[in-house]
């Protein structure tokens, strides 16, 4: 069951938030503050979290500063709630790491598809990043490349855990960055592709304390 975390200080906007919960099937769980809601989240990871901004003791900018801290729970959207006229107060909360807001007094029908919509956009980046990890578990490490074929730009798109290691370990560049020899191959064999070549495999050696290792790059033809 989809489990919802509604943190506000306000016992009435939690009852009824639990009620419009109920009504779609979701469970509900509730925290009257962002210390009671850290303390929770720390046995529990819910789909989504409801966070008033306004709150005694650690406000709703904080607790989701801290929320975004703890990688384990990165990936959880959090939706602020707030006063109609505070505009300063979303300004903060986008900011601070909430993927949307919502405005008081509370409408369910508006909550509940701002739930749905991230919630099912959360979803499918969890899915992306569960593919990710089962590529790294079977050791193969994959990077994703985009080439402009018109500016012959390149970027990556995409890379696992492991190709991220990789990169960083053979080359010393940052996650997304393309050493320029990879780049150089890559622009030579997509012009060979595209000539109706049979594109060859880059092969690195790199001397490491277990021995000799190799990072292998091939161009897969779609």
């Amino acid at each position: 069951m989809t489990r919802v975390l509604i943190v506000d200080d306000d016992a009435d906007t939690r009852a009824l938030l639990t009620g419009f919960a109920a009504s779609e099937g979701l469970e509900a769980i509730c925290a009257d503050g962002g210390e009671a809601a850290l303390a929770m989240l720390g046995t529990i990871c819910p789909d989504l979290i409801l966070l008033d901004a306004v709150m005694p003791g650690i406000d709703g900018f904080e607790t989701c500063r801290r929320i975004r801290a703890r990688a384990e729970l990165a990936h959880i959207p959090v939706i602020f709630m707030t006063g109609l006229s505070d505009t300063d107060h979303v300004i903060e909360g986008l900011a601070a790491g909430g993927v949307d807001y919502v405005t008081k007094p509370i409408r369910a029908q508006e909550v509940l598809a701002r739930m749905s919509v991230h919630m099912s956009s959360a979803r499918d980046k969890q899915q992306g990043t569960q593919a990710r990890n089962a590529l790294d578990a079977f050791g193969h490490a994959t990077m994703a490349i985009q080439l402009d074929e018109a500016t012959r730009a390149v970027r990556a798109v995409w890379q696992t855990p492991l190709a991220r290691q990789l990169m960083h370990d053979y080359f010393g560049v940052a996650a997304s960055q393309i050493p320029e020899q990879v780049l150089d191959w890559l622009r030579t064999e997509s012009s060979s592709a595209a000539n109706g070549r049979e594109p060859r495999s880059l092969a690195i050696n790199r001397e490491a304390d277990s021995g000799p290792r190799q990072l292998v790059f091939a161009l897969q033809q779609r």
